[in-house]
């Protein structure tokens, strides 16, 4: 009768340590100018550079603390941009591309994650915050369900439509998470 619940208790046993593991390993954002790799390693954070542009809202960086290296897939919080296939979706990437690829910054000890395994963050590239870029240029939306806590991209995304910026230029274009829908 014990042995049934090894099988069980040795799964929760791995869950916890794994979950432990990232905890130690991955965190916030916070721009790595004028940190040391000495201040870095001692707060638990990882210098992290972006690497790779997925789609005009995730980014992919190498992120590493003293010999650890890791990759680590990051979804701009706050925003969704139109799918590659959509319309605007490769000019949403392009110009998170020109802003962010190969822009350093500082990943913190905690930090969300969406049900994809991704980090969220407010992510800041060349001093700028990057969902408040690509609202404003008309590249993203507003994420609806944390519209509350920025009003600022609600505010941003309204002037945007008004001057028919990015792909508030098409007659009627069709949010991202309606375009999935529809996939």
């Amino acid at each position: 009768m014990r042995n049934m619940f090894l099988p069980l208790a040795l799964s929760y046993i791995s869950r916890c340590l794994w979950t432990a593991m990232v905890a130690i390993a991955l965190v916030g954002c916070q721009t790595a100018a004028g940190q040391s790799q000495a201040s870095r390693a001692a707060s638990g954070s990882m210098s992290c550079t972006i690497h790779r542009i997925s789609d005009g809202d995730t980014v992919r960086a190498q992120c590493q603390q003293g010999s650890y290296r890791t990759q680590v897939r990051i979804r701009i919080k706050a925003i969704d941009a139109p799918e590659l296939r959509q319309p605007y979706g490769s000019a949403s990437r392009q110009a998170l591309q020109r802003l962010c690829l190969r822009e350093t910054f500082t990943l913190a000890r905690q930090h969300e994650r969406d049900q994809y395994g991704r980090s969220l963050l407010d992510l800041q590239c060349k001093q700028q915050d990057v969902a408040t870029f690509m609202v404003e240029a008309g590249l993203a939306w507003a994420y609806r369900a944390t519209a509350g806590d920025y009003p600022h991209l609600v505010a941003a995304e309204a002037r945007a439509k008004r001057s028919g910026k990015g792909l508030w230029g098409q007659a009627n274009p069709t949010p991202p998470w309606a375009w999935r829908h529809r996939q």
